[in-house]
């Protein structure tokens, strides 16, 4: 499987798992879609950590205009008065580092399989 068609995968199904699926489903979708892609170890982190970053931003964003950005102004006042943008870079950044370390999981797991 090419790696450009593994991330547009990874991207369409962990955005619809999302909407159904608890919160980790994107370390699963990453590490299932690492494996079968065969990324490096870095090459897993880095490309997973961006395309989990625009996953769940672009997620969260969209959650906010559907809620008519209440929710993210109330939280963001709870935090000391900060930016609804402030808090979806926030919120991008662990869904960044959730789907890294599940890719890299993947990756691992796949050069075990492939040195015996």
């Amino acid at each position: 499987m090419k790696k450009s068609l593994s991330i547009f995968l990874f991207l369409i199904l962990s955005f619809l798992g999302l909407m159904i699926l608890p919160w980790y489903t994107i370390a699963v979708f990453g590490a299932i879609f690492s494996f079968i892609g065969k990324y490096s170890s870095q090459g897993a982190l880095f490309v997973f950590f961006i395309a989990g970053f625009l996953l769940w931003a672009s997620y969260a964003y969209y959650l906010d205009l559907d809620a008519g950005s209440r929710l993210a102004s109330r939280i963001g006042i709870l935090f000391g008065n900060q930016k609804v943008i402030t808090l979806l870079i926030i919120t991008g950044f662990l869904g960044g580092i959730t789907s890294a370390l599940g890719a890299l999981s993947g990756s691992l797991l796949n050069s075990y399989f492939n040195s015996k």
